[in-house]
């Protein structure tokens, strides 16, 4: 099996392209992207095509994390490990400034 990841660097907004090479065609594979530090991290399960490839640019997964075809999924859906519902979350508080009501 060979990852490809193109660009090798890039900046955060950079999109990447992602192919999975020399599976076992039609056998389903679970790919995960995971960030140790920051306890975050993501899945998807994909079907290669007849040749052992697996395009994230141009097949959505079975099932996971997402359900379309973007090689940017698993870094989009990334969550952190312990969030137990399905729906993500962020809390905002605001708060007036001082003088303003």
């Amino acid at each position: 099996m060979k990852i490809g990841i193109t660009p090798r660097y890039s900046l955060m907004d950079e999109k990447l392209g992602i192919l999975v090479s020399g599976l076992d065609p039609q056998q389903p594979v679970t790919l995960w992207a995971r960030i140790e530090e920051l306890d975050i991290e993501s899945s998807a399960v994909f079907m290669p095509d007849t040749e052992g490839n697996v395009d994230l640019d141009r097949q959505a997964p079975m099932s996971g994390s997402y359900d379309w075809a973007h090689s940017m999924g698993l870094i989009w859906t990334l969550k952190p490990k312990n969030l137990l519902d399905d729906d993500p979350y962020c809390e905002f508080l605001i708060q007036p400034r001082k003088g303003e009501d």
